[in-house]
């Protein structure tokens, strides 16, 4: 698992560098692990300054470091586990 989530970091920052300033990136993954949700956000946001945050609001639980994701559990909406990050590209 370690290996897929640096992949999936190294594939944000690829794609990172293709979104003019003020657009959006979204990064979503259907599991709840740490490494593959809040690590992999914490990994890619240390990768590129030029990545802001931003909520992504309900149905989804705040998730990784200062809330700053959203993670949907199985039991919220009778679905598989998964989770979401948006950033504005600065």
């Amino acid at each position: 698992m370690a290996d897929l989530a640096l992949l999936q970091a190294d594939l944000l920052v690829g794609a990172a560098a293709l979104v003019r300033p003020g657009g959006q990136l979204v990064y979503s993954v259907c599991t709840v692990t740490e490494a593959e949700t809040a690590g992999v956000d914490r990994r890619f946001r240390e990768a590129e300054p030029r990545a802001e945050p931003e909520p992504v609001g309900r149905p989804w639980r705040p998730h990784g470091d200062h809330g700053s994701g959203g993670l949907l559990l199985p039991q919220d909406l009778d679905s598989e586990g998964m989770a979401v990050f948006r950033y504005r590209m600065v």
